[in-house]
C-alpha cells in the first residue's frame, strides 16, 4: 500500500514538521521498531492509519515499576474528512518518513519545490529504529481517559541519528542490526 504526499502545502523546516491514539506505555522517550503499518476504520469513524511501534529502549518504568521494553505503542494517523479544510496527516507521515530514512529533508525540500508528490510506502519501513516520545494529554470528551500520544501534536518522530536524541535512551543491539 503506497501513498501518494503532496508535500506542496507542507509549511517551515522539513527537518522540522509540525501538524493521537492510546498506548500502554508511560510517558517518556526512548528508542522504538516500527513494527506495523495499516489503514483503521471504526463504525462511524473517521479513518486513520494505524502505526504500531515497538518499544525497544525508554526513559521510563510503567506504574509497577517494570520496564517496558517490547510494550507496543499505538498511533492513529487521521486522514482528512470531508470538513476539514487541511490534511493535518501529511506532516505527521511526512516527520515518519524522515525518522525511519526513507526521505531526507533535503530530499523532501527538492519534492516540494518540484511537483509536490512524494510516494511513502509505510510497508517498506517496518522494523527500522527510530525515536519517539510519548506524553499524557486532555480527552476533553471524557476527563477520565487521558490521551497518550506521541508529543509535538503527533510529529515526534526522530531519525535514529538526530542530535537532539543524543542523550536518548538507545538500544545497542538494535542500532547495530537495524541501524
Amino acid at each position: 500500500m503506497g501513498l501518494q504526499l503532496n508535500l506542496k502545502n507542507v509549511k517551515g523546516d522539513m527537518d522540522d514538521v509540525k501538524s493521537p491514539g492510546f498506548a500502554f506505555v508511560p510517558d517518556g522517550r526512548g528508542m522504538v521498531l516500527l513494527s506495523e503499518f495499516r489503514e483503521y476504520q471504526q463504525a462511524g469513524k473517521a479513518t486513520c492509519h494505524k502505526a504500531c511501534f515497538e518499544i525497544t529502549a525508554w526513559s521510563s518504568l510503567d506504574e509497577s515499576g517494570k520496564s517496558v521494553v517490547g510494550a507496543v505503542h499505538e498511533e492513529s494517523i487521521f486522514l482528512p474528512s470531508n470538513t476539514d479544510d487541511q490534511d493535518k496527516s501529511i506532516p505527521k507521515l511526512l516527520r515518519l518518513a524522515i525518522a525511519v530514512g526513507a526521505i531526507t529533508p533535503a530530499q523532501a525540500e527538492g519534492i516540494r519545490e518540484g511537483n509536490g508528490d512524494f510516494d511513502f510506502d509505510p510497508q517498506t519501513c517496518l522494523h527500522r529504529p527510530l525515536f519517539i516520545e510519548v506524553v499524557t494529554s486532555e480527552n476533553k470528551k471524557d476527563p477520565k481517559k487521558p490521551y497518550h500520544q506521541i508529543a509535538d501534536f503527533g510529529c515526534a518522530y526522530y531519525h535514529i541519528g538526530d542530535p537532539r536524541c543524543a542523550e536518548w535512551p538507545r538500544n545497542a543491539g538494535v542500532v547495530t542490526a537495524y541501524g
